[in-house]
């Protein structure tokens, strides 16, 4: 097979910087530090749902904030081998990165 028939692997970068479909209820929450509802991170959940169904050959880098770490339902959505879970530092590196850790247990 020739490097013209294969399709090269698709590489997402995901800033996850809104928790909410909204944004102004992301704005909200995040100000009053709340993590509630069935809505919180539904995009990002949609998205990794499309990152493990595709056909090709994909790999996502999904970079959360402090106030955007991931729940359990959005864990057990991202399959280690199609994604790659980061820190998008705000303030405090090593703070931040304690707590992605401890939420992720990765």
């Amino acid at each position: 097979m020739g490097t013209a028939n294969r399709e090269a692997m698709i590489q997402l970068t995901i800033d996850v910087d809104y928790p909410y479909p909204s944004r102004v209820k992301s704005f909200l929450y995040t100000v009053v530090k709340l993590k509630l509802g069935k809505d919180y991170l539904k995009n990002s959940k949609t998205i990794a749902r499309m990152v493990n169904e595709s056909k090709r050959e994909v790999k996502a880098y999904w970079f959360f904030t402090p106030t955007t770490t991931p729940n359990e339902e959005l864990l057990q959505v991202l399959d280690e081998e199609k994604h790659e879970v980061a820190l998008h530092v705000a303030t405090n590196p090593n703070a931040e990165l304690k707590l992605l850790e401890k939420a992720t247990r990765r």
